[in-house]
């Protein structure tokens, strides 16, 4: 359940009670060349933002663009990497300017559970080249699956889990949020599952621990 104001976005949590969401914590990556690339989200800070690590491109500048109002007042940031985790697809990067007034809040662990209820957000790039553009979506679902896995053959290994529903085109690096209203993951991809005759059945979406990112270790 949910309920949506100008700015913000009310869930509820797991006790019951209600978590919010400022739209503004949400918003998109867009390159210097002016290639909208991505989803990104501002964390613990109101200076500090993650995405993918594939979103970004560490031979231009970077910029975070967020919008309030379903897409009035759009503002534009320019980032600073400071962390570039390939093997994670994890990217840390960070303003010199207050980005939103309540940042997302990351999860001491990774706490979510198969069939529990999350939400997750990204950009639809699809609407990038619109005059007005339309802010971040905020969409539920539940849990399919949750493991652990490589990215690559030779990389670390991660946390994740899986949801079925289609992730639009520019939703990598949107924050995933459990029932703590805390995020716990980033969306990375997602894939098309087909039977045997070749039909599509459902669309499968990947999503990974942001605790590597942020130094977040179970054991602290």
């Amino acid at each position: 359940m949910r309920e949506i104001t100008n700015k913000t976005v009310y869930f509820e949590n797991r006790t019951g009670g209600t978590f919010e969401l400022d739209t503004q914590s949400i918003g998109y990556i867009q390159l210097g060349n002016g290639r909208v690339s991505g989803s990104a989200f501002v964390i613990d800070t109101k200076r500090q933002v993650v995405t993918c690590a594939h979103v970004i491109d560490r031979n231009q500048d970077i910029y975070f663009v967020t919008s309030a109002s379903e897409g009035s007042s759009i503002s534009t940031y320019k980032l600073r990497l400071i962390k570039y985790l390939f093997g994670h697809d994890l990217a840390l990067l960070e303003s010199d300017e207050d980005l939103c007034e309540i940042p997302l809040t990351a999860s001491d662990d990774f706490n979510i559970q198969v069939g529990e209820f999350f939400c997750y957000a990204g950009f639809d790039t699809y609407l990038s080249e619109l005059p007005r553009k339309v802010a971040s979506q905020i969409h539920g679902n539940n849990v399919l699956s949750v493991g652990k896995t490589k990215l690559h053959e030779d990389g670390p290994v991660v946390d994740y889990f899986e949801h079925l529903g289609k992730l639009k085109p520019g939703y990598s690096g949107g924050p995933n949020i459990n029932l703590d209203g805390k995020v716990v993951a980033v969306s990375t991809k997602a894939w098309q599952e087909h039977d045997f005759e070749g039909n599509l059945i459902n669309f499968k979406n990947f999503a990974v621990s942001i605790a590597p990112v942020l130094d977040i270790s179970p054991f602290d």
